[in-house]
């Protein structure tokens, strides 16, 4: 298994927590959906996933290790994430910015091996984003930035690939390209990718699990066998 939770309450106060009882096991070649309204909870799921914050209770552990045991230069090996705020150094190059998807496998100085370079290169035109790669970040697009940070975090090589709303400011087409992208990183890698999103319709396609609060503020879990719908799912979500 890659990461294990049980029993994990997530929130910022004690006193108030967003969402309690969650328990799950992300094995390795798993594509979750995350879905659920806006406020219950999902991006400081992922971001509690990925280590930026603690549990409030529960057990959160990484290849049966505590997540919170590891330095934080080690969890950046294995669990890269994608959140929708944007990087407070606005003058960078979008290649540079892909570039920083190497930091956590380099050294003090971070000089890029050829290897690195080669992930770094890869991960341009998997997204394919081979045209922006020497405009300055601040410059670009919705869009055109959230496809260079999932380039980064694919850069970043990691086994864990958490994304919060990757496709928001995409068009359709775009949507489906993405989507498509890791649905085959996580076919051809055996990477796991989990992806917040409410794009419901295009990512149960791909999906191999569903995870979702309901319109009770509840956690569930759900394997998608294809009977699933894009319809049973909002139902859930919205308690109808």
């Amino acid at each position: 298994m890659l990461l294990n939770a049980q029993n994990l309450t997530i929130g910022y106060e004690k006193a108030n927590p967003l969402l309690s009882n969650i328990n799950f096991t992300l094995k390795a070649g798993c594509f979750v959906g995350l879905f659920g309204a806006n406020g219950t909870g999902k991006s400081t799921l992922l971001k509690t996933l990925s280590g930026f914050i603690s549990p409030l209770a529960g057990q959160l552990t990484m290849n049966e290790q505590p997540l919170d045991s590891y330095k934080a230069a080690e969890r950046a090996k294995k669990i890269a994430i994608v959140l929708t705020e944007r990087i407070s150094t606005p003058y960078l190059s979008a290649g540079e910015v892909v570039k920083m998807g190497r930091m956590p496998h380099t050294s003090w100085a971070h000089a890029l091996s050829q290897h690195d370079l080669k992930l770094v290169a890869e991960a341009v035109k998997q997204v394919g984003i081979e045209h922006l790669v020497s405009q300055e970040i601040r410059k670009l697009s919705d869009g055109e930035y959230q496809k260079t940070m999932i380039a980064r975090a694919l850069a970043q090589d990691c086994p864990v690939l958490l994304l919060d709303e990757p496709t928001a400011f995409l068009d359709i087409q775009q949507k489906q390209n993405v989507l498509t992208l890791l649905g085959n990183i996580v076919q051809n890698t055996q990477k796991s990718v989990v992806v917040c999103t409410h794009d419901i319709l295009f990512c149960v396609q791909f999906c191999t699990e569903i995870w979702l609060v309901d319109s009770h503020k509840q956690f569930r879990r759900l394997l998608n066998d294809g009977t699933i719908s894009a319809e049973q799912i909002i139902a859930q979500i919205c308690g109808i």
